[in-house]
Parts: C-alpha cells; sequence; structure tokens
C-alpha cells in the first residue's frame, strides 16, 4: 500500500499592509465509480457534433478479443502468408469462424463491391436482402473506405489473403437474436494464418440485427468503427493499441466519417473523471474519456497529420502519444497534453482560449461530478488518485495571493495546473513543477475574490493523498 499523500496549499491574505498567511493541508478524495450504459450519437445529417443526440445502444465486441496486457511495442507482421483466396462470386458459400460466439459457420456471398466482399450467415440470411447488402457495399466503397483510410492510412493490402478486398461477415454477434450489446468487432486472430480459428484475410464482423433494428447511421458508423481497428492493426505493425486508446481512436473515427459522439459515454465520464484513463477499462473511458483526448488532440496539437502519426506508431500507449507528438515537431508529451485536456473537460469555453475548451464539442459537455471547494481557510481533506485519473479543487472568495505547495509522498509522479479564470479578463494555465521528491509549488499574485481559481492534479500511478 503506498503511504498516504500530503497536498498542502499555502495562501498570503494582504489587507493594507497586514500580511496573514495560512496552511490547510488538502487530501483528494478519489472514488472510482464505472459507468456501462447505453451510447446516443449525433446525427449523421449534421457534420461533427451540431445536432440533436440519436440512441445507439451497442458496444464493440473487439476489446473482448485482445489480450489483457498488449505489448507497449510492436511485433513483426506475420511472415507466413496464407493461401491465396479463390476468385469469389455472387451466392458462393464459404466456411468462416465467427468469434462472438466462437463457432465455425457458413456464409453466403451477396454482394461484391470494389473494396468488399460481404457475405451473410446462412442461419439468419432471410434478415437481410441482397439490395440492402449492395447498399452497404456502396456505403463502403464510396464514404467508410476513403474517410477511414483518409484518417487512419490504409489496411494491409492485398493483405494474408492477397485479395484486396476486405471481407465482411454479417452474423447474430453473440446469438440473442436482436440488436444488443456487440454490434460488432475486429477479431486479430485473423490475421495469424497459424491459429487454428483464423479465417486467414483481411475481416470484420457486424451485427444482422444492428442494420435491421437500428439506423442505418448507427450501423454505418460502427462499420467504420470496426474497420478503424482491422487498419490500426496493421498500422501498427501487427498488434491492436492497448485498449484504452484501440477503442478511443475507432471512436475517434466515427466521429471524423459521420460527426458520431456518443454523448452518453462522454457524460458519463465528465460525472467521474477520477477514473484511470489507461486502466479503467470501461464504456465511458474508451468512448467519452479517450475519444475527447484524441479529439483535443486533433484540434490543437497537428490535425489529421497528428492523428495518422499517432495511428502508425511502433509504440503504444502514452508513449506512442508522446512518439507522434515529438515527431510531429510538438515540445508537448502526453502528461502535458493531458493536464491541458482535463483542465479543457472542466471549463469548456473555447471563448476563454484555444486550450479552454473544444472547438467540435458543445460547451454544455463539461465535468459535472461534485468537486472539492475552497472558500475560507483553513481547510483540511482526504482522498486518493488512479493513475492518469483527474480530481478538481476549485478556489473562490480569493484572496490577494494564493501560494499552492503541493506535497506528495506516494510512488507515482504527480502533475498538477491551475487555471485562472480573471472576471474579466484573459485566462492564463499556471503549470506546477515537481522536484524529485514530488514537491511543486506555484503562486497566483493580483487576484480579485470574484475571479475563478481551478486545480487540477493527476499521478502516473494509483496512490493515497
Amino acid at each position: 500500500m503506498t503511504k498516504p499523500q500530503l497536498i498542502q496549499i499555502t495562501y498570503h491574505r494582504k489587507t493594507g499592509e497586514t500580511m496573514r498567511t495560512f496552511l490547510f493541508s488538502l487530501l483528494l478524495l478519489f472514488s472510482f465509480i464505472a459507468y456501462f450504459v447505453n451510447a446516443d450519437a449525433f446525427d449523421a445529417e449534421t457534420h461533427h457534433g451540431t445536432s440533436l443526440p440519436r440512441s445507439v445502444d451497442w458496444l464493440c465486441g473487439t476489446p473482448e478479443l485482445m489480450p489483457d496486457e498488449p505489448p507497449l511495442r510492436v511485433p513483426h507482421l506475420p511472415e507466413i502468408p496464407a493461401a491465396p483466396a479463390p476468385e469469389v462470386h455472387l451466392g458462393d458459400i464459404a466456411r468462416f469462424y465467427s468469434h462472438i460466439p466462437e463457432q465455425l459457420v457458413k456464409g453466403t456471398c451477396i454482394a461484391i463491391g470494389e473494396h468488399i466482399y460481404i457475405y451473410i450467415e446462412n442461419s439468419v440470411k432471410d434478415v437481410i436482402s441482397e439490395a440492402e447488402a449492395q447498399e452497404i457495399a456502396a456505403e463502403f466503397d464510396s464514404r467508410i473506405y476513403p474517410q477511414v483510410q483518409r484518417w487512419m492510412g490504409p489496411e494491409w493490402k492485398p493483405g494474408l489473403d492477397r485479395d484486396g478486398r476486405v471481407t465482411l461477415l454479417m452474423h447474430d454477434v453473440g446469438a440473442n437474436g436482436s440488436s444488443q450489446d456487440f454490434g460488432g468487432y475486429f477479431s486479430p486472430t485473423d490475421e495469424r494464418p497459424t491459429e487454428l480459428n483464423s479465417n486467414r484475410r483481411e475481416m470484420v464482423f457486424m451485427d444482422v440485427f444492428l442494420f435491421r433494428e437500428r439506423p442505418r447511421f448507427t450501423f454505418y458508423s460502427s462499420l467504420a468503427h470496426e474497420f478503424a481497428h482491422l487498419i490500426s492493426w496493421y498500422q501498427h505493425g501487427g498488434t491492436s493499441e492497448q485498449r484504452w486508446l484501440e477503442e478511443g481512436m475507432a471512436s475517434f473515427t466515427e466521429w471524423a466519417v459521420y460527426g458520431n459522439v456518443h454523448t452518453i459515454f462522454v457524460e458519463g465520464y465528465l460525472k467521474d473523471a477520477s477514473i484511470s484513463l489507461t486502466s479503467g477499462n470501461t464504456a465511458d473511458v474508451y468512448y467519452g474519456a479517450t475519444f475527447t483526448l484524441l479529439l483535443y488532440l486533433f484540434e490543437n496539437y497537428g490535425g489529421v497529420e497528428l492523428i495518422r502519426e499517432l495511428v502508425r506508431q511502433k509504440t503504444l500507449g502514452t508513449i506512442g502519444i508522446d512518439a507522434a507528438l515529438a515527431t510531429s515537431g510538438k515540445a508537448e508529451r502526453f502528461a502535458d497534453v493531458l493536464q491541458n485536456w482535463a483542465m479543457a473537460n472542466f471549463i469548456n469555453d473555447p471563448r476563454q482560449g484555444a486550450l479552454f475548451g473544444y472547438q467540435n464539442l458543445p460547451e454544455r459537455f463539461k465535468v459535472s461530478a461534485e468537486v472539492q471547494q475552497v472558500s475560507s481557510y483553513p481547510t483540511r481533506r482526504s482522498d486518493s488518485l488512479n493513475d492518469w485519473g483527474v480530481r478538481y479543487v476549485t478556489f473562490r472568495n480569493l484572496p490577494r495571493q494564493l501560494d499552492i505547495a503541493l506535497d506528495g509522498t506516494g510512488e507515482g509522479a504527480l502533475y498538477a495546473q491551475v487555471a485562472h479564470l480573471p472576471n474579466p479578463g484573459a485566462s492564463t494555465l499556471h503549470p506546477i513543477r515537481f522536484d524529485e521528491n514530488n514537491n511543486g509549488r506555484v503562486v497566483l499574485n493580483n487576484l480579485d475574490p470574484a475571479d475563478r481559481v481551478i486545480l487540477m492534479v493527476t499521478t502516473t500511478a494509483a496512490q493515497s493523498f
């Protein structure tokens, strides 16, 4: 168990010639609340988060098929090629391994596009018509394929089976006869020719009932999500990203191609930003936290090119983000971006400056959790932090000078910064620098009692305060 960390915040109040100094301790209480709820999305007819939400209650099955602890560095692509794929014709029947659930099935080819084969698993072949399958192929060829490639780069082509088309198998994902639970998935097993249950081709899977029961927009944005997983596997050199970043990138791709935002997961994360970004492994983290982090990176640190650079990194997770930023010529690293992003989540007002909010996320999306509020001094409270979780403290009824000193004694490195929002005036960010003993300090001068000051704290490893 880690030792308690004491955060000491000292401020000086000056009245005329009299200086009074108070010392108080803040022990921040970080609770873990995991939400696993349905999602809703912005309408496809208006681009990038400007329309009313539409219900989309599905989850991606890809995390179920990923290792618990993916490597920090990627392995090499398979060196053993699969047998060349035979020529495919409409009406052909082929054997496939589905992976949710894992079983051997037969599927019939019901559409062929420029970039895709569409098969329907024979037990549900009456759920979708050939004309509808052709519509899917047309949408994939005209929008999904070029747009996902624009943001993420190409898939492995001609690929393991030496066929330039991607295979889509429509089946009853989860074998539940409905569109509940998993809407689709990508399995890295299919890219490994020596695995017994490998389909030995570039392949994604979609739930046929998602197509039948949900809006077309939901199905197509979900298909773009799964295709993003396939590309990510190849761009990373033969492995998927760490779960939090893998799912976040696929969710970001939904926004990039269709303007889709899983608003309920974004709101779920903003209700409890103390959950670990990198190991929380909840829908709120995947489709809320990591999505908004990538959106923030896109808006402030390099646009499409930064996203593509991140996808093609041969290191994963936070190290990969560091590498992408460095390659793009940015001085900031993951910890710097996370602190700015966390403050944007609390304030979300781009009128205060680009770093204080989002261009493509409405201002109503901001931290809604109860936070520690300080308006009289001294005060003392207790708390704990998850790795790369965030906790906030707000200061009101401000003194003329605010001297904040943080004293950490845990094994993880603390990161913190303060936002000063004067009334009126330009808002500013003040990072708190820590020494080798995890001690940091910042002093704010010339404050007005009506100003707002916000402190955010995060850590590299879970620890108590």
